[in-house]
């Protein structure tokens, strides 16, 4: 059986408006029929069976499709060719033997232009083999274009830069096979939607330069990183089916946000990762409210980090598994069903100078076993229940426990080093414990040290102020006051009221 060999179609850079006098501007049709061999011309008519015309104008269809019997390297020399759709892969296979069809020069050389007069471009890659096809040209969109690949053991490689032209135009990848798209020619740079249904996308950066530049949707199939930081740190993904393996060992990406209703996709780093190698994934954007149902971290080796000054919620019914959380910006929001686990490992919130807010929108959303640290952030229970490990505070931190009825738990976190402060806002217990807002650190939880630096900012039903901090004998963390001062009005009388105060305990 002949060995498979890869035919590349060698596409050499060229200037804008050098396409040769004998290209149509007349939408055709055009197969391949120069057979295989080395250096055969694209820009040659006769390898197309015609006397004057080759596959380069917008609409043109390239038919790549035929039964290779050999090597081939397709060469554009003085063309850079126009496709409206190209059929792509030896299709018939003679003897059994699948010969690779590339589209490619060195590292990324040459442009070919996908333009479908608006009807959307194509490429079909239509072969069953199990092989690599590559095209190394740069690519420059100027439609919407839908990458089909028919075989479930077949892989197609985008290796060029992907551009735009006259206009905002996306990827749409259908088909059980493997896009993979590194651009090894130069930075990416378009801005329409990369969609995928079906297969999967495997994604790198090179050289620094991102392999998808724009916001990403999956409905199906598998999104993978063969390197990190291979996405746009400004790519929303929305998920409403398929996954995210993002690779590795210890592949890290950043991205604006997560979004999507589906709660059936997961989010995970490599399929074998090495005990303590973890990979971070990183939710960058600025501004903007995302929630996404899906889960994280099933192999427990990705942390999840939130900075910017965005709002991401974390929804669904499924329990993330995360190595550990950093939240240094913005919010986020945990709304997994009450009882699962938004978040696990050690979690730290603030960036030590106010910003970054966890809030629950849901009780009982943190593992129990989860150490949580303060770096002068915000924890906002906003009326739900929490039980948590030990606490560990620095800088000016804050607990808003919202309106409604919030009972905070930690262990006893004496032997925990603090500094800074902590505030206690929206207050609504009892001095002598058991009110409707309750902080719990067990019998002895907290040093006469750690007590000083928390304090209560005008709790209701008490006169404006902040007030110091005590522990009761069950563990219960309380306002210092003497007494409520509650005033109340006599709406009958009209008179007003002062409750004696008692004495303090």
């Amino acid at each position: 059986m002949k060995k498979n060999t890869l035919r590349i179609i060698a596409c050499a850079v060229v200037g804008v408006g050098s396409l040769v006098a004998q290209q149509t501007s007349t939408a055709a049709t055009y197969t391949w029929t120069g057979g295989g061999g080395a250096n055969v011309n694209w820009n040659a008519p006769a390898n197309w069976g015609t006397v004057s015309t080759y596959p380069s104008a917008p609409g043109d269809v390239a038919n790549l499709n035929i039964d290779f019997a050999a090597a081939v390297t397709l060469s554009m020399y003085s063309g850079s060719p126009t496709c409206g759709i190209l059929n792509w892969g030896d299709s018939t296979q003679t003897g059994g033997v699948y010969q690779a069809v590339g589209v490619s020069g060195t590292n990324g050389g040459g442009t070919i232009t996908f333009n479908n007069n608006g009807s959307g471009a194509q490429i079909n890659h239509v072969a069953s083999g199990a092989a690599t096809d590559n095209m190394r040209c740069n690519v420059i969109l100027q439609d919407n274009l839908t990458i089909n690949v028919a075989s479930s053991s077949y892989n197609i490689k985008l290796w060029g830069a992907i551009t735009e032209s006259g206009g905002s135009y996306g990827i749409t990848k259908t088909g059980p096979g493997y896009l993979s798209i590194e651009p090894a020619g130069g930075a990416s740079n378009w801005t329409g939607l990369t969609t995928l249904n079906a297969g999967r996308i495997q994604v790198a950066s090179n050289a620094g330069n991102n392999g998808i530049t724009g916001n990403i949707l999956v409905n199906g199939g598998r999104l993978q990183n063969s390197s990190s930081d291979a996405i746009a740190d400004t790519a929303n993904i929305e998920f409403e089916g398929g996954d995210w393996n993002m690779g590795g060992p210890g592949n890290n990406e950043t991205i604006a946000s997560l979004s999507g209703a589906a709660t059936t996709p997961d989010i995970f780093s490599g399929a074998t990762v090495p005990a303590g190698v973890v990979g971070t994934l990183t939710l960058a954007a600025t501004t903007g409210t995302t929630s996404y149902a899906g889960t994280f971290g099933v192999n427990n080796a990705l942390a999840l980090s939130k900075t910017g000054g965005s709002t991401q919620t974390l929804a669904g019914t499924r329990a993330n598994v995360l190595s550990s959380v950093s939240v240094t910006g913005g919010t986020l929001e945990l709304n997994k069903t009450a009882g699962v686990n938004a978040l696990s490992g050690p979690i730290t919130v603030g960036n030590g100078a106010g910003a970054g807010k966890i809030r629950l929108l849901a009780s009982n959303q943190m593992a129990d076993g989860s150490a949580f640290t303060f770096n002068g952030g915000t924890l906002d229970t906003n009326g739900f229940s929490e039980t948590l490990s030990t606490l560990t505070n620095s800088g000016a931190s804050t607990i808003d426990m919202g309106a409604g009825a919030s009972i905070l738990t930690f262990a006893n976190s004496s032997g925990q080093t603090w500094s800074g402060s902590i505030q206690i806002l929206n207050w609504s217990g009892l001095t002598a414990g058991g009110g409707t807002d309750q902080l719990l650190f067990g019998a002895g939880g907290l040093s006469t040290g750690q007590l000083a630096m928390v304090s209560f900012v005008n709790p209701t039903n008490y006169a404006p102020g902040t007030y110091g901090a005590t522990i009761l004998p069950s563990g219960e963390v309380v306002a210092a006051v003497p007494e409520p001062a509650i005033i109340g009005t006599l709406a009958a009388s009209g008179l007003l009221a002062l409750r004696r105060r008692r004495t303090r305990a």
